[in-house]
């Protein structure tokens, strides 16, 4: 970054360091002030800011363009999800570091803030009678999936791929009922957990994601297009990596046996590693002018793709010229 900063008097790199933890409404509140501390945006006027946003740093600062969209002469989302499916596995069973899983316990991941904002939310769409699926809660054929993308299922069956299980994961009562995570159940940590010790009881677990899903689920839907605010939004470039599978979901045999943990028959689609290609940001919330350019490269190593970032400039200053 020192570098580019001494090819132009005119030119200013800054990075925001922050702490992926924490709820995400805190942290795009950190960038705001960091914005506003070092460069200084005026304000009723387009500012020629860009910003290079990589994975969760995408959804912070979407959040900010939709509240400060002047603020912003173009941006360029490199791998950021709209969601993260698999972000249910750490939340259920924990994750190893070199083989020791006393350090990421399903409670550590169940604590950082940031882990649900990348779950799917439930969303009711237009019905269309081309799209209709047996929604396996009810007799009734309706359509599911996120408004203005494709369907946000974690949970299919795993014979027929059209069943597929339609789950609020904002609703704390579910998580309770399909033992999503053993930090809100006791035999859970019982049975499979008895090594493992927890700070926090169930209850206080509860409470937890009582106050917590609905300030998630409020960040998630104000990342929606507004088209009142059509004029407004600066250009957008997204590079994103289409070459390795990525888990999407899993099958399982009926909406009953979710609780079993029993997550490893997985089905995947194209994307980085992490990010599929159909959930991305910000096209998957409605965004739909967007310049995009695929990868090879993997969701971490996405950013040395400098090539690829540079399609992404190209594209955000030929947007101005028109």
């Amino acid at each position: 970054m020192k570098h580019i900063s001494e090819q132009s008097s005119d030119l200013t790199v800054w990075e925001f360091p922050y702490d992926w933890r924490l709820a995400l409404d805190v942290t795009t509140n950190q960038l705001e002030n960091f914005i506003q501390k070092n460069i200084n945006p005026k304000e009723g006027e387009r500012n020629d800011i860009f910003v290079v946003a990589h994975s969760m740093g995408g959804l912070i600062t979407h959040k900010l363009m939709t509240k400060n969209p002047l603020w912003f002469k173009g941006i360029v989302y490199v791998g950021c999800p709209s969601l993260v499916p698999n972000m249910l596995g750490p939340l259920r069973h924990g994750d190893s570091i070199l083989f020791n899983k006393k350090i990421l316990t399903p409670e550590v991941s169940f604590l950082f803030r940031s882990s649900f904002y990348f779950l799917p939310q439930k969303v009711k769409i237009p019905k269309n009678d081309d799209e209709d699926i047996k929604d396996s809660n009810s007799d009734v054929t309706t359509t599911y999936g996120r408004i203005n993308g494709t369907s946000s299922y974690v949970f299919v069956n795993d014979e027929d791929f059209n069943i597929k299980y339609d789950i609020d994961y904002y609703n704390p009562e579910n998580w309770k009922k399909y033992k999503l995570s053993p930090c809100l159940d006791q035999e859970l940590r019982d049975k499979e957990f008895k090594d493992i010790p927890f700070k926090y009881s169930p209850e206080e677990h509860y409470e937890y994601l009582q106050r917590l899903l609905p300030i998630v689920n409020n960040f998630l839907n104000s990342l929606q297009y507004d088209p009142a605010k059509k004029g407004l939004y600066p250009p957008m470039a997204t590079l994103y990596g289409d070459t390795i599978p990525t888990t999407k979901g899993c099958r399982v045999p009926s909406l009953e046996s979710i609780h079993l943990g029993e997550w490893d028959n997985f089905y995947y689609g194209r994307g980085d590693g992490v990010v599929t290609e159909k959930w991305l940001l910000p096209e998957h919330r409605g965004f739909r002018k967007i310049g995009k350019f695929s990868s090879s490269e993997g969701h971490v190593s996405l950013l040395t793709d400098i090539k690829g970032i540079a399609r992404c400039f190209d594209y955000l200053l030929k947007e101005w010229e028109k």
